[in-house]
């Protein structure tokens, strides 16, 4: 989605490897066939690393879950929670 939440994003990989991106599924089905999937909101991605990361925790990884076979698109991605910190006096 885009930042106000009105206008979905996807990506997936190419067969020759390239990352792509569009507003519009149907483009990318037939160039990234399972690898397809919404671009997770909230989150951008790094050409300098190669890898999506949290707005709101850049630090912590992302991880792809396989979707179900009754879903249409290839992965939805999760942000792993940050170590909760306790203060001991």
């Amino acid at each position: 989605m885009d930042q106000h939440g009105k206008v979905p994003l996807y990506w997936g990989i190419t067969a020759d490897g390239c990352v792509a991106f569009a507003n519009d599924a149907d483009l990318l089905k037939v160039g990234c066939g399972k690898s397809l999937a919404s671009f997770p909101q909230g989150c951008f991605y790094s050409t300098a690393i190669g890898e999506l990361r949290c707005y709101e925790n850049p630090k912590n990884k992302i991880t792809a879950v396989p979707a179900t076979e009754e879903e249409i698109l290839g992965a939805k991605y999760m942000v792993e929670a940050s170590p909760i910190l306790s203060a001991t006096q």
